[in-house]
């Protein structure tokens, strides 16, 4: 009772708040609280504990081993990453430090992280979302083992699948620049490469940076202009539907969970960039709209039915469908789109249709995947929301309640609602501090060093963050449509003494044997073309990749006039066909580039793939 008070007691609800919505914070807390879930004992003594698990990874005679350490389990990363995670770092850091690193654990012990935990790895749902946890979390100020986690995501991202670890055509889908097979698949990587090349500025991995955030537009690669939906694509790189046979309401074409309407606005790490994808900010407010104005029918050609079909169909608000994870932060796109006015009415409506009916048994609508749901509704009725996961975002909605005192390890936070009711759910101004705030969105460290936060309501729409500067903040900052850089290397001709066929096939399962270095390669493109971008795999012997590189460039079409534009030593690769990539300080464009790699021991060298990205 007392921990379970102290969890409780970091959210104080003040005046003015109904026993129904007492009801519903508590118990959101709690189910946020319940995950993930403690799998180790003390077989010492409080004075001298020696905390272990019966590992689920590992046995000997049918007898799991017995693994020293602290171990969370329990968790769909696929779904808290959303809300749960950072709702931990907010109001809970200390604990939300503890369970990272017993997620942590499950690399420590096996060299991967699971999709989702129950205890041990499941081959379940979409993304390797646990790398947006981490960025998140690092980006909120949680301490954890930053280089453990980074091991973790980058083994996901750079690496093939293996088992029930890492991404879908983990082989491939980085060098296609999508998944092959799975429109989701693309969708959720793009928004964990962002995330992950957050982490890797954090951390001074400057090439990373350049390279995952590079990663993070392949969104683009499946968006069907002819349909302005998202759509699967095959493995040849066509969409796999046409306008004739195409349904945005039908749940077939390889969506998870959803339909096209459900992933319409799933890039919530470049929202300017997906609205400009759609024609501008205009037109994607008009696709927004259409999505709440649509008829809320659900079905698969087959005329099979699901649950999360039916529960979207009763919540009334045309597509959108708050029973399910990938919709849970459209509401707050209009925040970006220069409407935040809708967003307050739309999450104030949602907190109070959908979480109620507690005296019947109900209260959560839809799917309660180890909290998130009830974590959308605690954050959401404080009034900030982390849409853009793996920021230290929150974006700004009207508040449930008129008065919230959060105690916070920073201090408290007192947030108060002037003229709160029923009817007065828009936004009219907004003071932190005494100081006017105009901006519908405020960092993680405004936020908790606030001392008091004031929201003046009102029943009607005001202007409040509509200014030039008011939006979040987005991958994509102009009215230019995004584009990915791309490999260029299929343009240029390719001199070398070995066939070199296996480097440039995207894919790293195949592998070109090196007996006796150096190994040199000459491209020569028609035209000059700038390098951004030098991506190598290493085979599946990290200890036969490369020692060294040298990239030269010149700017004539023959000759031996080439200029050295990077040059390392002490080349490592930590996992089996691993892309590294290297980004040269000089971009210029040049007509001719070699690229020299050695090992300096004249070991055999083993690579899988080389793309020149530009």
């Amino acid at each position: 009772k007392a921990l379970w008070n102290e969890l409780l007691g970091v959210i104080e609800l003040g005046e003015g708040v109904s026993e129904q919505q007492r009801i519903s914070l508590r118990s959101s807390q709690y189910r946020m609280y319940a995950y993930p879930t403690n799998y180790s004992e003390n077989i010492g003594t409080p004075e001298e504990p020696n905390i272990v698990y019966a590992s689920p990874y590992q046995s000997t005679n049918e007898r799991p081993v017995v693994v020293p350490g602290q171990l969370y389990t329990s968790n769909g990363f696929w779904d808290t990453y959303r809300t749960a995670w950072t709702a931990y770092a907010l109001l809970t850091p200390g604990r939300a430090s503890a369970l990272l690193e017993g997620i942590l654990q499950h690399y420590r012990e096996t060299g991967w992280i699971g999709r989702w935990l129950t205890p041990a790895a499941a081959n379940c749902m979409v993304g390797t979302s646990y790398d947006i946890i981490f960025a998140d979390s690092l980006s909120r100020g949680v301490a954890f083992d930053t280089e453990a986690a980074w091991g973790a995501s980058v083994r996901s991202a750079a690496c093939p699948k293996q088992r029930c670890f890492g991404r879908e055509n983990g082989h491939c889908a980085p060098l296609l620049g999508y998944t092959p097979g799975g429109v989701c698949w693309t969708l959720e990587n793009a928004t964990s490469d962002a995330a992950i090349s957050r982490m890797a500025q954090a951390l001074g991995k400057r090439d990373e940076a350049v390279y995952y955030a590079n990663r993070a537009l392949f969104y683009t690669n499946v968006f069907d202009r002819s349909l302005n939906f998202f759509v699967q694509k095959n493995a040849d790189g066509h969409f796999i539907v046409d306008k004739e046979t195409f349904d945005p309401m039908s749940w077939d074409y390889g969506y998870v969970e959803t339909n096209a309407w459900g992933t319409a606005f799933s890039v919530t790490h470049d929202v300017r960039g997906m609205a400009n994808l759609y024609g501008g900010r205009k037109a994607a407010l008009d696709k927004l709209d259409a999505l709440f104005a649509a008829p809320a029918n659900h079905y698969r050609a087959d005329g099979t039915y699901q649950h999360e079909m039916f529960e979207a169909q009763d919540i009334r608000l045309g597509q959108y469908q708050h029973s399910n994870q990938p919709s849970h932060h459209i509401c707050y796109l209009y925040n970006y789109l220069g409407q935040p006015y809708k967003t307050q009415w739309l999450t104030r409506d949602v907190l109070d249709r959908l979480y109620v009916g507690s005296p019947i048994g109900q209260g959560v609508y839809g799917d309660e995947d180890n909290g998130e749901q009830s974590a959308w509704y605690v954050l959401s009725s404080l009034g900030f929301y982390p849409m853009n996961a793996g920021s230290d975002e929150y974006c700004i909605t009207s508040p449930l309640h008129p008065d919230v005192t959060l105690h916070l390890p920073t201090g408290d936070v007192h947030i108060h609602a002037v003229d709160h009711s029923a009817q007065n759910v828009y936004i009219q101004r907004m003071e932190i501090d005494g100081q006017p705030y105009h901006r519908c969105f405020i960092s993680h460290s405004a936020l908790t060093a606030a001392r008091e936060i004031v929201f003046y309501m009102g029943s009607e729409p005001s202007d409040f963050g509509t200014g030039i500067d008011a939006a979040p903040t987005s991958l994509t900052r102009g009215a230019q449509t995004p584009t990915p850089l791309c490999d260029q290397s299929t343009a240029a001709s390719i001199c070398s003494e070995q066939d070199v066929h296996a480097l440039h096939d995207n894919s790293t399962t195949t592998e070109l044997h090196v007996e006796k270095g150096p190994l040199t390669l000459t491209y020569t493109f028609d035209q000059p073309m700038e390098l951004r971008i030098l991506t190598i795999a290493c085979g599946k012997d990290p200890a036969t990749a490369p020692g060294t590189l040298r990239l030269e460039a010149s700017c004539e079409e023959e000759g031996d006039a080439f200029v050295t534009l990077d040059a390392r030593s002490d080349l490592s690769y930590e996992f089996p066909c691993m892309i590294k990539p290297y980004v040269p300080a000089n971009t210029a464009p040049y007509y001719r580039y070699r690229l020299t790699l050695t090992r300096p021991d004249a070991t055999p060298m083993e690579l899988s793939e080389i793309e020149l990205i530009g």
